[in-house]
């Protein structure tokens, strides 16, 4: 209920090519207590600013499983919008996550710190949720310091 009373505040502005938004998530949310059931309406007009393919399905079983674990959700999300990923070195992964951790150029241990700390548990983290929900989800960490995953992938997804 927080939740969706915060999703309820959120004012969009974005733009995707020659198409611009500017407007509320959400058009509405309600539940019926009864039923148990939570139903939410994107604003319609979100629809304007993805073509065919311009989004990703993403499984919320697997959401779910990953509530609380913001590095594992966010691995999940990334990863779920490539069919079949590429290679990515641990750098990458940490810059594109936005991480706030202390990893700095120098900084005795910092990076190997947050793959060791943060990356493998969280990728850890998804394996197990997608496993979980019948998905297939396997990741290594190369001593080149590349992050390999190899994923199910959905139609959508590969396409």
């Amino acid at each position: 209920r927080r939740t969706l009373a915060r999703l309820s505040l959120v004012q969009l502005s974005l733009k995707a090519g020659a198409v611009e938004f500017s407007g509320p998530l959400l058009a509405s949310h309600w539940r019926d207590a009864v039923q148990g059931v939570t139903v939410v309406q994107l604003n319609p007009r979100l629809i304007l600013l993805f073509g065919r393919d311009g989004w990703t399905r993403i499984n919320w079983d697997v959401r779910c499983r990953l509530r609380g674990q913001p590095m594992a959700l966010w691995l999940h999300a990334f990863y779920s919008t490539h069919a079949q990923p590429f290679p990515l070195k641990v750098t990458t992964l940490h810059s594109l996550c936005g991480s706030d951790s202390a990893v700095r150029r120098g900084h005795l241990g910092g990076l190997d710190n947050w793959r060791n700390q943060t990356l493998k548990p969280a990728l850890m983290a998804v394996q197990q949720a997608v496993l979980a929900s019948g998905g297939w989800f396997d990741w290594q960490v190369l001593p080149s310091g590349l992050v390999t995953v190899e994923r199910s992938a959905t139609a959508a997804s590969r396409r």
